[in-house]
């Protein structure tokens, strides 16, 4: 169900204020009017605003053919030089076009709009919708409707044009905006339909057009003019209806978190499998260790202290006899420790003994001492005597 409100004065407008409200059906019939505080609005119900018609300026303009964000951007340019006021303090809105291009603007206070949402929303009563009261008057061809209050009216002269006035609820004499609008209208209206007090005969005497006074309507028009566009789409600022969506995000940062905890102990027990690892080769190469703390510091610490005097290029210049004296690729693996250098042939390396015993002759002739270890040459440089 949808509640039509009709606001006063945003400047005005607090949460004790009586406000106009009509029920609507789903054909938008009215099916009930009353007067209620924001506080007593139903509470399931949906609100469709009617903002004040001296609020609120309706402009006709040319807007280019451009939509979203960029129509949004260009729209104050098309009708700051019509405003009195700052146009950086409005919101400033389109209908659409008609088949000239042409189309309506209304201009409407930013932060006082804001405000009047902001205090529905504090009440727990979602705004879906806000129109331009002058549009909000039932329309019919070649007639202008009035909607007289106590201190104010508004005039919708069109499908899409309209203004609000001030008048001094004398009921005697036409409001003089509605004089000033009757001499430059360009076709004027058959017949003027007033809701609210006047003095029908009066009124047709001073503007020389049919004057008739009616009652209120049974169906609320359509909204034709939307005023919640850009930022104030309904939505946006509204928390129940981010509901959905942040609990979905609270659950993927949730998700999210647990993988990268996974993942991290994933990586931690990699860690400590490899430092076990490499804890363990330190202690079989090194038995006289007592206890490893950092595996690759205490390694690289105990390779340097048994590395010969010569040097730290006593390995490589040990591989690199080896190369001179066998081929690279009959050898499977060197293991240099002691000063001294083991070397393992190839298992598939046909006759590995002859290859052992070739390997020690060539060592003797470069004046390198050599062993047979098992499957193994062990080749190092002779001590000195």
């Amino acid at each position: 169900m949808n509640i039509r409100v009709w606001l006063p004065r945003l400047a005005g407008f607090d949460a004790d204020a009586s406000l106009r409200c009509e029920w609507l059906g789903r054909q938008r019939q009215i099916q009930r009017r009353a007067r209620l505080t924001l506080a007593n609005l139903p509470d399931a119900a949906s609100v469709e605003l009617v903002l004040h018609g001296l609020d609120c300026v309706l402009l006709d303009v040319r807007p280019p053919r451009i939509d979203g964000a960029k129509l949004a951007g260009a729209l104050p340019g098309l009708v700051e030089e019509r405003l009195a006021t700052d146009v950086d303090h409005a919101h400033v809105v389109v209908g659409e076009r008609d088949a000239t291009g042409a189309a309506t603007a209304a201009v409407v206070d930013r932060a006082l709009l804001a405000r009047a949402i902001e205090r529905f929303s504090r009440a727990r009563r979602r705004v879906v919708s806000a129109t331009p009261r002058p549009l909000a008057l039932p329309v019919r061809r070649d007639h202008w409707r009035v909607q007289l209050d106590d201190d104010h009216g508004s005039v919708r002269t069109g499908p899409r044009s309209g203004v609000g006035f001030g008048t001094d609820d004398s009921g005697g004499d036409p409001p003089l905006e509605l004089r000033l609008l009757l001499a430059q209208a360009l076709v004027r209206p058959n017949t003027i339909e007033i809701e609210g007090r006047c003095d029908p005969a009066a009124w047709t005497a001073a503007l020389g057009v049919p004057v008739v006074a009616v009652g209120a309507d049974a169906d609320a028009p359509p909204v034709a003019l939307e005023l919640l566009q850009y930022a104030f789409v309904p939505g946006i600022a509204d928390a129940a209806a981010w509901r959905t969506t942040a609990l979905l995000a609270g659950l993927l940062v949730a998700v999210s978190v647990g993988g990268l905890n996974l993942h991290a102990w994933t990586l931690h027990r990699q860690e400590q499998s490899l430092r076990e690892r490499m804890a363990a080769a330190v202690r079989t190469t090194f038995p006289e260790v007592p206890v490893v703390l950092d595996p690759v510091a205490q390694m690289r610490r105990l390779v340097a202290d048994r590395r010969p005097a010569a040097g730290a290029g006593e390995f490589l210049a040990l591989a690199q006899s080896v190369a001179r004296m066998a081929p690279p690729d009959s050898i499977q693996t060197l293991d240099y420790r002691d000063g001294a250098l083991r070397v393992i042939f190839r298992s598939d390396v046909a006759a590995p003994e002859a290859k052992r015993t070739a390997l020690i002759g060539a060592a003797a002739a470069l004046g390198l001492a050599s062993a047979i270890e098992g499957d193994a040459v062990r080749i190092a440089r002779k001590q000195a005597q």
